[in-house]
């Protein structure tokens, strides 16, 4: 899985383990009790993959887009 927007790879935020459970626990009943959702969540990266088995690469149907989100704001 790709990382969003900061770099920050999924596998570095599963060795913080406990720790980040606990803020994740506070920073999403945060946004639960002041109805906010950070922008940085709602930010995408879209990058593009070519689509398996085309054969002309130059047809924007070739293509397909795809939307990098922040692990963290799949998780809030």
């Amino acid at each position: 899985k790709a990382p969003g927007a900061s770099g920050v790879p999924n596998e570095y935020l599963k060795l913080l383990g406990r720790p980040l459970a606990a803020a994740l626990a506070a920073l999403t009943q945060g946004c639960w009790d002041w109805e906010y959702f950070p922008k940085v969540f709602k930010t995408a990266r879209t990058v593009v993959l070519r689509k398996p088995g085309k054969t002309d690469y130059q047809n924007p149907g070739a293509w397909r887009p795809i939307a990098l989100l922040e692990t963290l704001g799949k998780v809030v």
